[in-house]
C-alpha cells in the first residue's frame, strides 16, 4: 500500500499548485484569504474524518489537544502562507519546482547532518536528479530583463515555503497516529491563522469560484492529503521520501498544462526523464541495500 499512499499524496501536492494559480490567478482571489480558508477547511474535513475514526467527543478531544508539537503546528503554517504569496505571481510548474528543490534541500541536508551516508548510487540518483532541476530552471526561469513580469521576491516565497514543508516532512517521520497528528495541527494552525491573518482579508471581494477552489485545495489536498504522506512517511526511507517529491514539480506542470494552458517545454520533457531516472536509482540502491 505504501506506494499507492505516496501516489495519492504527490498527486495531492501538486493538486495544490494548480488550485492556488487557479484560485489566485483566475479568480483574483487574495492570497491572505486562501490560506485563511485553506487552513480552515482541512482542519473541518480533517474534524470530521478523526470524529468518524474515534466515534466519540471525548477521544476526539483527547487526540486534538494532546501534547502539541508547536514546531509542527508554526513549519505547516508557514509553508501555507508562504506558499500562497509565491502562487500569486509564480506559474504552477515553476512554483512547484522551486518549492520542492527547497524541500529537498532541507531534508537531504537534515539527514547528512545526521550522518546519512549516501552510495554512490544514491548520490548518482541525487545528482541526477537535481541536474534535471536545474535543467528546467536554466530553460525556464525568467531572465532578468524579465523580472518585472516575474519578481524574484515570490521565488524567494517559495524557497520559504520548501523549507517549511521540508521541516514539517522530517517531523512526519515519527508520528504514530498520522490523521490525528494532522488534525491537531491544522486545528492549531487555524487557531493561529484567524487572529493574524483574519483582519487582513477583504470578505467583499471574495468570488465563489475562488472559495471553492481554496476549500478543495484545504479540504482534499491539503487535508487529506497530508494525513496520507503522514502514513506513508512512517513506512518510506528518509532518502526515498525526499527524492519522490521531486516528481511533483512534473504532475503540477501536466495539470498547468490542461487546466490552465501552461506549455509544457521541451526542458520540461528532458528533466522530466532526469528526475524520473534519479529518483528509481535512489529507490533501486535502498532496496538493493536493505535486501543485500
Amino acid at each position: 500500500m505504501t506506494p499507492f499512499t505516496t501516489l495519492v499524496a504527490l498527486i495531492a501536492f501538486a493538486a495544490n499548485s494548480v488550485l492556488c494559480r487557479l484560485a489566485l490567478s483566475e479568480h483574483e482571489l487574495d492570497a491572505n484569504a486562501f490560506s485563511l480558508i485553506r487552513v480552515l477547511s482541512g482542519a473541518a474535513t480533517l474534524l470530521l474524518l478523526l470524529g468518524i475514526k474515534q466515534r466519540s467527543f471525548a477521544a476526539l478531544k483527547h487526540a486534538v489537544v494532546e501534547s502539541p508539537k508547536l514546531l509542527g503546528v508554526v513549519s505547516l503554517m508557514a509553508y501555507i502562507c508562504f506558499f500562497s504569496l509565491a502562487y500569486v505571481q509564480l506559474p504552477t510548474g515553476i512554483g512547484a519546482l522551486v518549492l520542492f528543490f527547497a524541500v529537498q534541500m532541507t531534508m537531504l541536508g537534515f539527514q547528512i547532518y545526521r550522518g546519512k551516508q549516501l552510495e554512490f548510487a544514491e548520490w548518482g540518483g541525487v545528482i541526477l536528479a537535481f541536474a534535471g532541476v536545474i535543467v528546467l530552471v536554466s530553460s525556464d526561469m525568467p531572465q532578468p530583463s524579465d523580472v518585472e513580469s516575474t519578481s524574484w521576491f515570490y521565488i524567494l516565497m517559495m524557497l520559504m515555503a520548501g523549507i517549511a514543508w521540508g521541516i514539517y516532512s522530517i517531523l512526519g517521520k515519527g508520528v504514530k497516529d498520522p490523521l490525528g497528528t494532522t488534525t491537531q495541527n491544522f486545528v492549531l494552525g487555524t487557531l493561529m491563522a484567524l487572529p493574524i491573518i483574519g483582519w487582513w482579508i477583504d470578505f467583499s471581494e471574495l468570488t465563489v469560484e475562488g472559495v471553492a477552489y481554496a476549500v478543495l485545495s484545504g479540504s482534499l489536498a491539503s487535508g487529506v492529503g497530508y494525513a496520507v504522506w503522514y502514513s506513508a512517511l512512517t513506512k518510506l526511507k528518509p532518502v526515498t521520501a525526499a527524492i519522490s517529491q521531486l516528481s511533483v514539480p512534473l504532475i503540477a506542470s501536466v495539470g498547468g498544462l490542461l487546466v490552465l494552458s501552461e506549455p509544457i517545454t521541451m526542458s520540461f520533457l528532458i528533466s522530466s526523464v532526469m528526475v524520473l531516472v534519479g529518483i528509481c536509482l535512489v529507490i533501486l540502491s535502498e532496496r538493493k541495500r536493505d535486501n543485500g
